[in-house]
């Protein structure tokens, strides 16, 4: 969905016939993706969290282009670092390709598990 405000017409009918119509207007404010994770188990930034997109598909690519990790339909935060396989990534930029309903998005979020 695009950012701004939408304006939506919800039109029903009764069993006798009757229409009733009501309109909607939502205001889509601008959310951006989260630019870093650092799963380190201190409860902040531990997941990639898209709870406001409800994604259809996520991928998770390397520097290379590979794809290191996927998850479709019901994504809820699971991306920690991990690849595929459950084996922890290491720290760095990976790229993102978000699916939802309405768009694709693309974009990079930083892996840094502890500060040195």
């Amino acid at each position: 969905m695009k950012y701004g405000t939408h304006l939506y017409y919800i039109n029903s009918v009764n069993n006798e016939g009757c229409i009733a119509s009501t309109e909607q207007r939502v205001e889509v404010i601008n959310c951006s993706v989260q630019k870093g994770i650092s799963p380190n188990g201190d409860g902040l930034n531990d997941a990639f969290d898209l709870t406001n997109y409800h994604p259809l598909e996520v991928s998770i690519y390397n520097r290379y282009g590979k794809q290191v990790y996927h998850h479709a339909n019901g994504y809820n935060n699971q991306w920690t670092g991990q690849d595929s396989a459950g084996k922890s990534l290491p720290d760095g930029t990976y790229y993102y390709r978000i699916v939802t309903v309405s768009e694709e998005l693309t974009g990079y979020v930083y892996l840094l598990r502890e500060v040195k």
